[in-house]
């Protein structure tokens, strides 16, 4: 059943990856990234027995973004079919 506009209902959507394999990389490639972002940044932060300096990452304004892109889209792209 389709929404207003014609967009496809939620019901009817399947996600669909040209492989399995290729979307189980993409999801460990992230776990890793949040993984190292936790042990890296977080964890230091949180540190009250240490100053807190953040990495050069999220210091500079064009580079900013990434880490945000990288977790919200993540490193493919994922297709919606009809069904």
């Amino acid at each position: 059943m389709s929404s207003k506009g014609g967009t496809p209902g939620i019901e009817t959507v399947t996600l669909s990856t040209s492989s399995g394999g290729a979307a189980n990389f993409a999801t460990r490639v992230i776990q890793a990234f949040q993984t190292f972002i936790q042990n890296r940044v977080i964890k230091t932060a949180l540190n009250p027995d240490a100053s807190f300096r953040p990495p050069a990452l999220f210091r500079l304004p064009l580079l900013r973004a990434l880490p945000a892109r990288l977790i919200g889209f993540g490193i493919r792209k994922v297709h919606l079919e009809e069904k």
